[in-house]
């Protein structure tokens, strides 16, 4: 379960941005194992030179298993070149909050990284392999490997499934590290193609458990513009040449 979780805090709730042209993405999610645990909502917010993205998460108590929680996270950062690179982490939680300020490109937020997968060209492919995380606690990959199509709703194309892995590197317990018996495998995301505003959506997350498999499902999705073109960074300078 604890992949699971990882992921969903992967996924952006963002507020406005004044750069314009820009590019804005709203999705609503619903998940449910044997019954509903959440409701979740995210939002991109793209522009030239920057971006903001975050999520608000609301488990519901069921199975003994899942506590009544709300969960909000948001990233703020740059996208000089189409490369998203992260500048500032929030992430909320009941009275606990934290906040994450980044000098490098990686390890990035987990906000940025599904950014990243959300950005990848058409003819690409959303599943970015192994994708370094630091949430201002944990240090962990999580690694997204092509696993076959899916189903693309709401209009989408192009329907791609990865395989995600999760390897904990640093700021875990023991028992944190350890696979939950729970699991039954790996989750796997589906992504796809949303033709007007040029980037990937994800669907769906399937979650296989002892019993039965969890599903974060895709239940609205609402996007504003096109994906802008990015600035480059104008080419360095040559050094002047010293006459003799």
């Amino acid at each position: 379960m604890r992949a699971a979780l990882a992921f969903l805090a992967l996924i952006p709730t963002a507020g406005s941005a004044t750069a314009a042209p820009q590019l804005s993405v709203t999705a609503t999610y619903e998940a449910k194992l044997l019954l509903k645990v959440a409701d979740m909502r995210t939002d991109q917010v793209i522009t030239p030179d920057s971006y903001r993205a975050g999520a608000r998460l609301t488990t519901i108590s069921a199975l003994g298993v899942i506590k009544s929680t709300s969960l909000l996270v948001q990233a703020d950062g740059a996208t000089t070149g189409g490369a998203p690179s992260p500048q500032v982490y929030l992430q909320s939680e009941k009275n606990k909050r934290r906040v994450v300020r980044f000098a490098a490109a990686n390890p990035a937020d987990p906000l940025t990284q599904l950014l990243r997968a959300a950005l990848r060209p058409g003819n690409g492919s959303p599943c970015i392999g192994t994708a370094p995380i630091w949430d201002g606690r944990q240090r962990y990959d999580l690694t997204f490997a092509p696993s076959g199509g899916g189903k693309a709703p709401f209009g989408l194309q192009q329907a791609t499934t990865c395989r995600l892995s999760f390897h904990p590197i640093s700021g875990f317990s023991s028992k944190q590290e350890q696979k939950s018996p729970f699991l039954r495998g790996d989750p796997t995301a589906t992504f796809a193609w949303e033709p007007r505003a040029q980037v990937w959506v994800m669907t769906d997350v399937a979650v296989p458990t002892v019993v039965g498999t969890g599903h974060i499902a895709l239940t609205s999705l609402h996007a504003v513009g096109v994906r802008p073109a990015f600035a480059v960074p104008p080419p360095p300078a040559k050094p002047a040449h010293k006459r003799r």
